[in-house]
């Protein structure tokens, strides 16, 4: 089974990808978007909660024998780690990226955003983002990237 890690700014269509990759891969998404969804508004106060409803699905998700997508931003190792840890005895994990030319512009990912991001808050995350080999080199196990996914027969 795979588990594929979406990483990217937002408003960078992480989601949109997420969405076209689960109907290819039959994979269940799991997303701390969806609690605020829940909840009917974002609130800062409470991205833990969040996070840990995310977890909660994952879990749950990698229960049902399915591939799955954790569509949060993921811009460095330790956002990661508990997905990493939870499944890299058993399943094969992806990093991947948005297809949008502009996922590397703040202003532009800032602008296209739907859950009001602060700009402020858009530019931390690009300043600390880790690059793949940062996150493999932390891991210490073996993460595949899109061209990999790619080249898998289904």
């Amino acid at each position: 089974m795979k588990v594929i890690l979406m990483r990217g700014l937002p408003g960078s269509c992480k989601s949109t990808k997420g969405r076209k990759l689960s109907q290819e891969y039959d994979a269940v998404i799991c997303s701390a978007d969806f609690f605020f969804e829940e909840l009917g508004e974002f609130d800062a106060a409470k991205l833990s909660q969040a996070h840990n409803f995310c977890k909660n699905a994952f879990i749950n998700a990698l229960g049902s024998n399915k591939n799955v997508i954790v569509d949060n931003t993921n811009t460095t190792y330790s956002e990661m780690e508990f997905y990493i840890e939870y499944a890299k005895e058993k399943h094969e994990i992806y990093l991947v990226y948005s297809d949008s030319d502009w996922r590397n512009d703040i202003n532009e990912c800032y602008r296209k955003t739907i859950h009001n991001v602060p700009l402020e808050t858009i530019k931390k995350m690009a300043a600390r983002f880790e690059s793949h080999e940062v996150i493999i080199n932390k891991a210490k196990t073996n993460i595949k990237n899109e061209a990999d996914l790619k080249m898998e027969i289904k």
